[in-house]
């Protein structure tokens, strides 16, 4: 029994069986063994479990810690004992990013990094691959309900996540159920060798996930191209809808992530009469940055790919952000974070009037 991430509210405790942590080792089979991994992510994490077997059938070498290892740890264990493989979460990858800007070690051991549990931008894996000279950085696409991975990239194309592993087969459906062709944009649905039992105390029901054809509906939306690389535009319930056009936080995410100036960027909706989603940033600034609210908007005005996307509700800087166990952004906390401070805003706004 495993639990999800909790990403958008309460984690769910999932079923699986033998089979499914099984075939999903064995499926990936192709992985190189590069020698010495160093995995700390925890055995009730899908990842973990999937990882530690999958460790123990190539024969790796496998450093772990008692305790989540701080960056300066990180450095220190690879360096030490010449780590050629990493394993981790992209939040920790995003965290490590940072300190290897600050710090330039020399990293020349490592010959694979493998990540994910949340999007990657483009820039952060290139900041990885600039401190790994002789490796590459692998992006994966899963999830604890299908026991795995669905997709993953190892040569980079743009923001996709991929061509799909093996065995496993992926549909774009239209919210009625049509299916949908390269470049159309709809909800990722997913059919594995083995399915999940099913959660604890059937809470939720098994089969809310899935459809009536049997096929998982991972509440991802996405699309293919015409090569069948996969790419994830973010999770169904945190599409925004502003002014009856659909919003897509990740994009604005990454533009803003792409300033040298910013560290993370969350993207919600205040919920107000009229506008129903209006577009907030939520920024971690990086390191040192004295960046502001003004220097965004002129940064991102010209790169949106419209003006719905823009960040009407104001952008809004913090310290950190609340994370999942996992090291996602809990974007419900977010959320109610963003109204706090648009509320707050609007009131002092009203105040000078």
């Amino acid at each position: 029994m495993l639990t999800t991430s909790g990403t958008t509210g309460a984690s769910k405790f999932l079923c699986l069986s033998h089979a499914s942590i099984l075939n999903q080792c064995l499926r990936c089979h192709n992985f190189v063994n590069y020698g010495i991994i160093f995995h700390f992510v925890p055995m009730n994490w899908i990842s973990g479990l999937d990882g530690g077997f999958g460790d123990l059938i190539r024969g790796k070498l496998r450093i772990t810690t008692g305790e989540r290892p701080t960056p300066p740890i990180f450095v220190d264990v690879i360096t030490k004992h010449r780590v050629t493989e990493l394993f981790l979460d992209a939040g920790t990858l995003a965290v490590l990013a940072q300190y290897f800007h600050q710090t330039r070690p020399n990293l020349d051991s490592i010959k694979l990094v493998s990540c994910g549990g949340t999007s990657v931008s483009d820039q952060l894996r290139l900041c990885i691959q600039d401190y790994t000279p002789n490796g590459v950085t692998i992006i994966g696409y899963g999830m604890t309900e299908v026991a795995g991975v669905l997709a993953a990239c190892y040569k980079p194309k743009g923001i996709s996540v991929g061509l799909l592993c093996e065995g496993i087969q992926i549909k774009i459906c239209s919210p009625d159920g049509t299916h949908l062709g390269p470049h159309e944009t709809g909800e990722i649905c997913a059919k594995t060798p083995h399915e999940f039992l099913d959660c604890l105390n059937n809470n939720p029901p098994r089969e809310e996930f899935y459809d009536k054809d049997g096929w998982f509906l991972t509440n991802d939306i996405g699309y293919f191209d015409d090569e069948g690389f996969l790419y994830i535009l973010g999770r169904k319930q945190d599409m925004l809808q502003h002014l009856n056009h659909l919003v897509n936080p990740i994009v604005v995410e990454t533009i803003l992530e792409s300033h040298e100036g910013v560290f993370k960027a969350c993207v919600v909706g205040v919920t107000i009469p009229v506008y129903y989603d209006l577009p907030v940033g939520i920024v971690q600034r990086a390191e040192g940055s004295t960046v502001s609210e003004n220097e965004l908007h002129d940064f991102v005005k010209d790169k949106l790919p419209d003006e719905y996307h823009r960040l009407n509700g104001g952008i809004y800087f913090v310290d950190t952000f609340s994370r999942t166990h996992t090291g996602k952004i809990k974007r419900l906390d977010v959320k109610n974070l963003a109204l706090q401070l648009y509320t707050e805003r609007v009131a002092a706004e009203l105040a000078k009037h």
